[in-house]
């Protein structure tokens, strides 16, 4: 009989950015594993002039299919909830990067053997 490994479709994320972690209501993200084909999307190999690979990572979309919701963040009294309004931010670009870049590592993970 075949062994199955079940791996969760989402996980909780709080942020380190501005001390986010220690405050009562911490900014939380439920992040969701990235489908193939939005991982080659917002992941792409490039290679720079000497041949190096290169891995080209688009945060905005990143942020579009990986952020399932958002909790506890407000800005100028409007709540933001979703990846689409985090996306159209002016400003948050550090939390926005480690946001980005924990999808990205969350979806770099080694393909598990059935």
């Amino acid at each position: 009989m075949a062994e199955y490994t079940v791996l969760e479709k989402e996980v909780e994320y709080i942020p380190v950015w501005d001390g986010n972690r220690d405050k009562t209501e911490p900014i939380t993200f439920t992040l969701r594993y990235l489908t193939n084909a939005q991982r080659s999307a917002c992941m792409k190999n490039i290679f720079d002039a000497d041949g190096n690979s290169l891995l080209d990572i688009d945060n905005a979309a990143l942020v579009k299919n990986g952020v399932v919701n958002i909790e506890n963040f407000k800005v100028n009294g409007k709540e933001i909830t979703t990846a689409r309004e985090f996306n159209a931010l002016t400003s948050f670009h550090e939390l926005h990067t480690e946001v980005a870049v924990q999808i990205a590592v969350l979806n770099g993970r080694q393909d598990s053997k059935n």
